[in-house]
């Protein structure tokens, strides 16, 4: 008896052992769960940032559509603004594109086909473009001689 006694006590592990050993078995399954989690934020975000970037480049895609479409109205730009600042500076004006006015030296009803605005940096000029009937043909007159 005494020889299976000392077998059994060689076979069986001491209880401190035992408390190691399941204190690591804890340790290394929470560690593997960390891992686990770990790749799945990692995954999950590089998801979202790959989304993100298919976003960003269809946006990208779409802003050069549009910049394809207005390419062919940017050579008349410089035309719009000075149309606009031209709209702009004749509401002011006392006569307006249509209106029939009396020229001064010998009173003939005209009427204002354009308005002519022109200058340097530190001069400009207005005048009006008149005609006086529909077979003349249309000349330019100074607004003070306008009445």
């Amino acid at each position: 008896m005494e020889k299976e006694t000392i077998e059994e006590k060689v076979i069986k592990p001491p209880k401190k052992y035992k408390v190691a050993f399941w204190i690591v078995l804890v340790i290394l399954i929470f560690i593997s769960g960390l891992f686990v989690l770990s790749f799945r934020l990692i995954s999950e975000l590089q998801h979202k940032s790959s989304y993100e970037q298919h976003i960003k480049d269809s946006v990208l895609v779409d802003n050069s559509s549009i910049r394809g479409e207005l390419e062919r109205y940017k050579n008349h730009n410089a035309l719009y603004v000075s149309m606009t600042a031209r709209d702009n500076a004749t509401k002011l004006l006392k006569y307006q594109v249509g209106d029939v006015v009396y020229c001064k030296p010998d009173s003939i009803p005209a009427v204002i086909t354009d308005v002519i605005i022109g200058g340097s940096k530190y001069e400009y000029y207005l005048k009006y473009k008149v005609k006086k009937d529909l077979k003349s043909e249309s000349f330019e007159i100074i607004p003070e001689q306008l009445y």
